[in-house]
């Protein structure tokens, strides 16, 4: 889970809301809103075959889980007035439904807090939300996740535990189990709980941006776990620093944590020039939305941080704004270039890391140093910009 490649495929509408897949018989299966289901033997190859349509009303936000018994339920549905709907499909007729959906969870707004807030704005007259449906199986419970209220900060997962993968769920003990209202990034809500090959469990959430459009957004991946008396929650109190990624069974999620701090939060800034009032500070005040833009997107725009004292530095993570771009869709492109540097006495520079090859397509890029540094001040400085300006 250290190195991703991103895969394109010419067969699926990437654009359809919040897919599902499952593995079947050494194939995998995807369904999006659009209701269209496709399966592959290859995934990294990018070539899917149409299986089949669904014509189910109300349908979004599907999930496809396979039981230990080869039983394939569907759950699904996103609305402010209806609730969750789930079904079972035959495997061995073309995954025709069997029966009709019947609704497993409803908005319980006078019980539970979490589904009241909508965004920034607590307890209004904006309506909130249902949506999300997610289910993992664990010693023989069920365990039913769904997301709310839709937006902002406060967006999180809860979850309902059964002996059933249709109904009988009762909502656990401890919720939302993955919530994160504060930090750099916020929200941790409509996601997946997953294992990986030794048997962690991770959560992957959603962040909401919400500034150059309603669903800016970006996914975290979060550790999470069961407790002794098997209660799903997450750790993300540190979910915006650097974690470990495990090649064994964790006892303990927090044995993931670095223990690596932020060195920039509010520092002093300098910068080669400024757009606007998006001002040099925007760039450390450990805000998603808000950001330090340069006039241009030429090279050699440039921005300094000072520590104010001299730290050991780990790594370095720079975040981009996209800002002015008018780039569409996953047109081929170079992109963000840079190169940074330390220094202790703002006169002799030393290279931190040099991206001004770079090939890679990050917004959040993300660089761990072989061996750790003494610095005071970072310099970042552009090298290319693949559209609008350096920010």
């Amino acid at each position: 889970m250290l190195h991703w490649n991103f895969i394109t495929s010419p067969d699926i509408n990437w654009e359809e809301y919040a897919p599902t897949v499952v593995t079947i018989d050494h194939k995998m299966y995807y369904l999006a809103a659009g209701q269209n289901l496709f399966c592959t033997a290859d995934p990294a190859s990018g070539k899917w075959e149409f299986v089949r349509k669904f014509h189910f009303s109300n349908f979004t936000d599907p999930c496809l889980f396979l039981d230990d018994d080869r039983r394939l339920y569907l759950h699904y549905g996103s609305a402010d007035n209806l609730p969750l709907f789930g079904v079972e499909l035959d495997m061995n007729n073309n995954f025709e439904p069997l029966g009709k959906p019947q609704y497993t969870i409803k908005l319980n707004l006078d019980r539970y807090g979490w589904e009241n807030t909508f965004g920034e704005r607590i307890f209004t007259n904006f309506k909130a939300w249902l949506e999300g449906a997610w289910i993992n199986k664990y010693k023989g419970k069920y365990y039913f996740q769904y997301a709310a209220p839709l937006q902002g900060s406060d967006y999180c997962d809860a979850v309902y535990v059964g002996k059933d993968p249709m109904n009988g769920f009762v909502m656990a003990p401890s919720n939302p189990f993955a919530y994160k209202p504060s930090g750099f990034t916020t929200g941790a809500g409509h996601g997946c709980t997953f294992n990986d090959n030794y048997g962690n469990y991770w959560h992957v959430g959603t962040i909401g941006i919400n500034v150059k459009h309603l669903f800016e957004r970006r996914i975290n991946l979060i550790p999470a776990t069961f407790d002794k008396e098997d209660n799903l929650y997450t750790t993300t109190r540190f979910a915006d620093y650097p974690y470990f990624i495990p090649n064994k069974k964790v006892k303990n999620t927090d044995d993931l944590f670095t223990g690596w701090m932020l060195l920039s939060y509010n520092k002093p800034t300098e910068v080669s020039s400024t757009l606007d009032t998006l001002k040099a500070g925007n760039a450390t005040d450990e805000n998603i939305r808000t950001f330090w833009s340069a006039e241009t997107g030429n090279a050699g725009e440039w921005l300094t941080v000072d520590l104010l004292k001299q730290y050991d530095l780990y790594a370095v993570q720079v975040n981009f704004a996209d800002n002015g771009v008018k780039l569409l869709g996953r047109a081929e492109y170079k992109p963000y270039q840079y190169i940074i540097e330390y220094s202790n006495d703002k006169k002799n520079w030393h290279t931190l890391t040099d991206k001004s090859n770079n090939t890679d397509d990050y917004p959040h890029d993300y660089t761990e140093l072989k061996q750790k540094v003494k610095a005071r001040y970072c310099r970042i400085t552009n090298r290319h910009t693949p559209d609008g300006t350096f920010a």
